[in-house]
């Protein structure tokens, strides 16, 4: 019997304890609550991390609620085929409006950092508001009471000698692990914001485009992105793109192939999607947004892909 069995199957009293027959990993999270044993937590992670779905579901069960859609599934086989150290080809992500972007995106960076795959995150939004906004609620993944007795590093700020944070705002994360996730807007980065010495090793991309983007605003996007965010990237940076088509010949349009002008730049970059708005089972999420999740079905696409990636032209 292992270490997390017999925890789970414990039944002093002193905690509460799950029904029978309820999965071994979330039978000892119960007894723990958000208490961190040492030996426990790394039992617990080397199991939990060999499934991306188990994963999620274990230690965000209110943000993930149901099975799969196909694009979901390629979407985290991406992101657990990312090892530290290494060169991952660009991911771009089209999926419908209310379809679970921005909390796949959020996710994907604490599974990142909590598997050591990734150290340094910038989050880019088009404005540096809802850049902020999305460290947020990273923030307030890192700090759920089960993330914590797995990972007890993950959601600790980082200290320094005198006891004072060395990061913990609005604008950035820095974690006693070692993550840190900065917050950088579009509209920053037009203004010359620079990200400083650090170069990331993921850059995530998350609705860059608006529905009353002009061509001549779309262009001035573009030259921040491609001249002061992409080129910020380490030797072995990734990039994760994800939003849904909300005007023709924006960025993600580009991304995708369906613009009038392909995007020249993330060449090699993967694409799931453009995946249409579908009839959805849907579950509230803490924040109150819907993040919906289809049942198991292919990825719905215009040509087939292999395992659901294509290869941009």
């Amino acid at each position: 019997m292992t270490l997390v069995q017999r925890l789970g199957d414990s039944g002093d009293g002193a905690a509460p304890t799950a029904p029978e027959g309820s999965d071994p990993i979330d039978a000892a999270l119960l007894r723990l609550g958000s208490r961190a044993v040492p030996e426990v937590a790394a039992a617990l992670a080397a199991e939990l991390v060999a499934d991306p779905y188990r994963w999620l579901r274990t230690l965000f069960p209110s943000y993930v609620a149901h099975a799969f859609g196909g694009h979901h599934e390629v979407f985290w086989a991406w992101i657990w085929g990312i090892d530290a150290g290494e060169r991952a080809d660009s991911l771009i992500a089209i999926w419908p409006r209310a379809g679970g972007k921005s909390t796949a995106a959020e996710l994907a960076v604490v599974a990142l950092g909590a598997r050591g795959a990734r150290r340094y995150v910038v989050y880019c939004s088009r404005s540096q508001r809802q850049a902020d906004d999305h460290v947020a609620n990273i923030a307030g993944l890192l700090s759920t009471p089960r993330l914590a007795a797995v990972y007890p590093e993950l959601g600790e700020r980082m200290l320094s000698k005198f006891g004072t944070s060395l990061g913990w705002r609005r604008t950035r994360l820095r974690t006693a692990s070692g993550l840190i996730v900065d917050a950088m807007g579009l509209d920053a980065a037009m203004r010359g914001m620079k990200l400083g010495e650090d170069r990331p090793d993921l850059i995530v991309l998350d609705d860059l485009d608006d529905a009353l983007d002009t061509p001549r605003t779309t262009e001035r996007k573009l030259i921040a992105l491609t001249r002061s965010v992409l080129p910020a990237q380490s030797e072995h940076g990734t990039v994760l793109g994800i939003q849904n088509l909300v005007i023709p010949d924006g960025i993600f349009a580009r991304l995708a192939g369906v613009a009038s002008t392909d995007a020249d730049f993330l060449i090699g970059r993967r694409l799931v999607g453009p995946v249409p708005n579908q009839s959805s089972t849907s579950s509230r999420r803490p924040s109150g947004r819907v993040m919906r999740c289809r049942s198991s079905a292919p990825v719905p696409t215009r040509t087939t892909w292999t395992h659901g990636l294509r290869p941009s032209r």
